[in-house]
Parts: structure tokens; sequence; C-alpha cells
């Protein structure tokens, strides 16, 4: 009955957050959103946003194919964004369901671990920000915690050959869902392994495997002929890390090593020492800093020993699976932390609560015992910490909650704006205008307009690992080759669209075009002056 209240608690509150006034939050819901339309329109699994349309092989194509079924079913765009969003809500409340069974039946944690552990990361309001969205997230989530379940339960029963078709597909379905799945399969592979019963494992495995051969395939066969600053983003993900690692070492003059080095090493520090602790747990970034900064340390502490410790018990499949996770996106360029992360925060709280376990049980017996009147109040003084951490905690998402839900007037706010620049485009260009924007797939949904990105995606991707910042004439450059490159005839400027990520590169961009009269003659602005659009002079200089 908790679970039940705690789940329906969550599902509340996610659903609150449905408004498709939040869609573009993130630039990979555009992304998604795009590749579902072009399924649902018989156009095939191409970015059909792009003036020059390639084929998808990039994002696989599960989760854009469930959204497809739903734009099939609702073709009205914006309107079927609320859809779409809901069908996170609702594989985010089954991920929380499913991993409170798996944790349980598999003998990880207690019905009373497992119950906290699902409590708290159903309120968490990172993940009621995730869960709300249009992102592939909350259903990778759901389906590699059932490849888990299934992947184990079919080491116990090897004779049930569902089982351990239903564990392959799982599996296969969460790599088809995120690319990172395929640290599933091999986290099962290395556990069979381990168990020296690969022979059982073949089933599941070789299932699993058609899955990410197929689409291993699709890519191979629809290689992307594009040239430009942006091909490789589109291409593949190798091709993407490869530019991303070129792109740091000659701003940063290091060797490729040197490079990778750090790479590995701020993704330690802002993954695993900063981020772990803040989506286990939500907390605040504005928290006072000796708060904030103890209780991270502590929890990052604590779930490393927690996983040392349940090790030491035992090699099991959940471990294995979360060393490989967390090693991959270590080694991967990106700033997403809190979405990399939502998959397994179940499984990273249950080594937090279960390592907070033992000196709750110490302080416990010091207070019911006889001893010294010292060790009780040490006991006693430990519990207060531990229960003003708990409550800082709670305090912080209960904050956090209240805020984003009073955000959602802001966001629409912002969002009429966005909708003043649309109007104007659809009124005033042709159908066979082309777009350069920061937010190129929601301006090809709404507009119907052919987008490119006014930006070189990769940059963006290497921002936490940069030693300098670019100066002006490399970041005009790379501005520049954009533009003549996308031969777009609009482009449309806001002057919040980078400053979180590079105010040194919208900057940079601002001054650009401020020096180009000629080349940019402004043709719209928002009534807030916030947003202008551009008409751009056929030149290249």
């Amino acid at each position: 009955m908790i679970l039940l209240v705690a789940l329906t608690i969550a599902f509340s509150l996610y659903s609150a957050m449905v408004t498709p006034d939040r869609f573009g939050d993130y630039y990979d819901d555009g992304i998604y959103v795009t590749a579902a339309k072009a399924l649902a329109t018989g156009q095939g699994y191409r970015i059909i946003s792009l003036p020059q349309e390639t084929p998808q092989t990039q994002v696989p194509p599960f989760y854009p194919f469930l959204l497809s079924l739903i734009w099939r079913a609702y073709p009205e765009f914006p309107q079927n964004l609320v859809l779409m969003m809901m069908l996170s809500v609702i594989a985010t409340v089954s991920f929380l369901a499913l991993s409170y069974r798996y944790l349980v039946k598999q003998e990880y944690a207690t019905q009373w671990q497992a119950l906290i552990i699902v409590s708290f990361a159903a309120i968490n309001w990172r993940t009621m920000l995730h869960a709300s969205s249009v992102m592939s997230d909350a259903m990778y989530a759901l389906l590699s915690v059932c490849g888990l379940y299934l992947a184990e339960r079919y080491e116990k029963e090897p004779k049930s050959w569902v089982t351990g078709v239903g564990a392959g597909a799982a599996i296969g379905l969460a790599f088809l869902t995120r690319s990172s799945g395929i640290t599933l399969l091999v986290a099962v592979v290395a556990y069979y392994l381990w168990r020296r019963q690969l022979k059982r494992a073949s089933l599941p495995i070789a299932i699993a495997s058609l899955f990410v051969l197929g689409w291993f395939g699709w890519s191979y066969v629809n290689q992307s002929t594009t040239e430009g600053i942006n091909a490789a983003y589109y291409s593949n993900y190798a091709s993407g890390y490869t530019q991303v690692i070129r792109n740091l070492q000659s701003l940063n003059d290091t060797s490729i090593f040197v490079t990778w080095l750090t790479v590995v090493g701020t993704n330690i520090l802002l993954l695993i020492i900063g981020s772990i602790p803040l989506a286990c747990l939500g907390l605040r970034y504005d928290l006072p800093q000796i708060i904030l900064v103890s209780l991270v340390l502590t929890s990052v502490t604590l779930i490393a020993a927690g996983f040392v410790r349940q090790c030491r018990k035992g090699i099991r499949l959940l471990y294995i699976y979360l060393a490989f996770y967390l090693v991959l996106y270590l080694v991967h360029p990106g700033i997403a932390y809190d979405r990399y992360l939502l998959p397994i925060v179940p499984f990273l709280l249950f080594l937090l609560v279960s390592e907070i376990n033992t000196p709750i049980s110490l302080v416990r017996r010091e207070l019911q015992s006889d001893r010294h009147l010292t060790k009780r109040i040490s006991a006693g003084l430990i519990a207060s910490v531990l229960f003003g951490a708990i409550g800082v905690v709670i305090l912080s998402n209960w904050f956090a909650i209240y805020e984003s839900l009073g955000s959602l007037k802001k966001i629409a706010s912002k969002a009429s704006e966005g909708k003043e620049a649309i109007e104007w485009i659809k009124i005033h260009t042709d159908p066979s205008d082309a777009l350069i924007c920061n937010q190129d797939t929601i301006y090809f949904l709404y507009t119907g307009r052919k987008a490119t990105p006014s930006f070189q995606l990769s940059m963006l991707d290497g921002i936490p690992y940069q030693s300098r910042e670019p100066d002006f004439n490399e970041l005009a450059s790379v501005f520049l080759n954009v533009i003549n490159e996308s031969k777009g005839q609009y482009l449309i400027l806001n002057k919040n669209d980078l400053i979180d990520l590079s105010p040194p590169y919208q900057k940079s961009i601002e001054e650009f075009i401020e020096q180009r009269p000629q080349k940019f003659v402004p043709v719209f602005e928002s009534t807030n002056r916030n947003s202008t659009i551009y008409r751009v002079e056929n030149s290249t200089d």
C-alpha cells in the first residue's frame, strides 16, 4: 500500500509537469519527434528536418517507433506531444515499480529497503523533469531493469525458454532505445562467464545480439554521404566521438592520449563525484555550500563503500552492469549527466541505503544498551546528523518540485515568444526556405521549413573538457562555415540560446552578425526583443 501511494503521488507530480510548452527544453527531444514523424508519415527512418535529408543512423529506432505510433493515431502536432510525454510518465512509474520487484525478488534488498529506495527515487525532482519529457531515458530505464530481472530469473530457471527469450528481447530493445544499452548485453555475457554458465545463456544472448547486429547493419548500409561541419554528428556516435576528441586536441593542443585522460578525469569529477549524489538525492545547487559539499562527499563515499561491500558478498549481475555502464560514460564526452544516471538511480540508492544500514544498526544498539553514557550521547549525535541529512534531502526535493510546478507559467511565457517567430516564419517565408537556428528540429516541426543547427554540435559536447576558451576568430570561423554550408535563407537568434552552455560562443555569434549588417538583415524582432530573425544574403563573406 505504501508503494502504491508513493507511485500514485509520483504519477500525479509527473503528469502535472506535462505540457507541450516544455517541448524543446532538451535538444534531443526534437530529434526523437522528428524521427517519429518520418516513420509515421512513410518517409522512412530519416532525418527529414535537414535541407539535405539523410538516413537516421545515430539514434536507435525503438523509441521513435513508439512515438510514431502515437503520431499515427493522433497526427495533430503539437497536441500529440501530451501523449508522447505521458508515455514517458508511464514508463518511469513502471520502471520504479519493476525496480522494487527486482530488488526484492532477486534478494538484493529487503522490502523496507526497496520501499525507501523507490520512494526517494520517485519524489526526486530530477526524476520528475525527465519523466515528463519526450526523451528515451525513461523507456530505456524500464527495458534495462526488465532485462536485468529476466536474465537473473533465467539463470535460476534454465528450462524456462520463454524467460530466456524475454530476457534477450528486453536487452535487445534496450539497446535499440539507447546505444548505451550495449553495456547491458556485455554485463550479461560477463556475468554468465563468471558463473561458468555461458552455454545456458546462449539463448538470451543470441536473441539480443540479433537486435544489435540489425542496427549495426542498418547503420553500415545507410552511411551518410553528406559533408560539412556537423556531418560526423549525423553519422553515428563513433564519428561524433572522434570529432569531439579532435576538436579538443586542437583547442587544448594536446595528444590524443592526454585528451582522452582529460575527458576521463573530468567525468570522474563531474559525473562520479558530483552528479551521482545530486542525481540520487535530488540536491539543489543553491544549498549552503558546507551542507552541499558535505552531503555530496559523504554520499559518494558511502555509495562506493556499498559497492565494494556488496561485491565482497558475491559478484552479481547488477554490480557488473553498474560498473560497465559507468565506465562507458567515463570515456564519453558529454554534459547530460542527469540523463545518463536516471536509469540507474534506484540501484545507486540501493548501495547507499545498504551501507547506511550499518551505522543505523550500531546507533540502535548503543541507544538501547546500558553502556557508558558517553557512547549513548555519541550514538544520539550520529542519529541526529543522519536524520538532519534526510530532512535536508526531503526539503531540497520539496522546494525544487514546488518551484518546478510554479515555473510552468514562465515556461508558457517563453513558449509564446517562440510562437511569435514561428507565426512570422509561416506567413513571410516560402516552404522551400531553409532556417538556421539553435532549435532546428523544433522550428522544422512547427513550421515545416527545413532547418540546420546554427552551431557546431561536437564543439558544445567538448565544453567541460576545454583548457581554454576559443577566441573570437575561432568561433566566428566556425559560425561562418555553418552559415555557408547550410545555404539557409533565414537565421533565428535568441539571446538565451547558448548562454547556459557557452556564453563566449553566444557572444561571438552576436558580434559576428553586428559586424556584417549587409549579410544579416534583421526582418523580425519579438515583443520582448529576445528573438530576432535575420534574412541571410547570398555571400561567402
